[in-house]
């Protein structure tokens, strides 16, 4: 089973656990019904808050994917995100083996190039020099890399 189908079943689970909630809620209802009296307004806000709290627990973060699985105008928010808030702040031994990659692999984009050249370069056949590192878990671009 991948992951999109064990999302998927524990989605499933969850929609029958809540239905069976439900439905006991309405076997409680019927029985406050005999000593209190429910306005329609009444179970369906309770109806609404309990779908509510589902929707709470179970959404799911679009952007926590990998960059090459996000969509365009995804990819898009983050570039300017990045460019708006600047790249991520690293630590000095992070940045002694960044240094050693970047002679390497590139110089980084966010003091070299403006976000319009950087879209350009993504949206034609130049984007084999854009190297995007993106933190799935934190939803941010680390750091973007040019090769000459």
């Amino acid at each position: 089973m991948n992951s999109a189908q064990e999302s998927l079943s524990t989605i499933t689970d969850s929609l029958n656990s809540l239905s069976t909630n439900q439905n006991s809620e309405n076997e409680n209802l019927n029985l406050d019904k005999q000593t209190k009296t429910f306005t329609v307004t009444d179970i369906v806000n309770k109806r609404i808050n309990s779908l509510e709290d589902y929707l709470n627990t179970k959404v799911i973060n679009i952007y926590q994917r990998p960059w090459n699985k996000l969509e365009p105008k995804l990819r898009s928010k983050k570039l300017d995100e990045y460019y708006k808030n600047g790249p991520l702040e690293q630590t000095a031994s992070d940045e002694e083996d960044s240094n050693s990659k970047k002679r390497k692999k590139g110089v980084e984009a966010f003091s070299n190039f403006s976000l319009t050249q950087i879209k350009q370069f993504l949206n034609t056949a130049e984007k084999k020099r854009v190297k995007v590192v993106y933190d799935e878990s934190d939803c941010r671009i680390n750091s973007i890399l040019v090769s000459n």
